[in-house]
């Protein structure tokens, strides 16, 4: 079985600091996987640890007409405070199949 790149990553900071989702309380958690159009939508609330509260929304897209084409739409929305949020994409390339040979990479 070929490995493939994780092309989902997306590094978050708010206000400079890192988002971590093991230091939040996560409510109002939706997960929707929609066949038919190919996408998948996730949304949740956020409460970080100084209390600032954030949702954040992504849509993946999987085009079942180009099978290299997969988009990812990402939305952060501050609820209760104002401050710079930035995002940082990235791939990982260091991926293994648990099924792989002999611990391919």
């Amino acid at each position: 079985m070929l490995n493939a790149a994780n092309w989902v990553g997306i590094t978050i900071w708010i206000k400079g600091k890192e988002l971590d989702l093991a230091t939040c309380k996560v409510s109002n958690f939706v997960r929707e996987l929609n066949m038919q159009e190919s996408t998948l939508y996730r949304s949740f609330i956020a409460e970080l640890p100084n209390g600032n509260l954030i949702k954040v929304e992504a849509l993946r897209f999987l085009s079942l007409i180009r099978p290299d084409l997969g988009l990812i739409r990402y939305r952060i929305t501050a609820l209760n405070f104002s401050g710079e949020i930035t995002y940082e994409p990235f791939t990982d390339f260091d991926v293994k199949n648990e099924d792989a040979n002999y611990n391919e990479k």
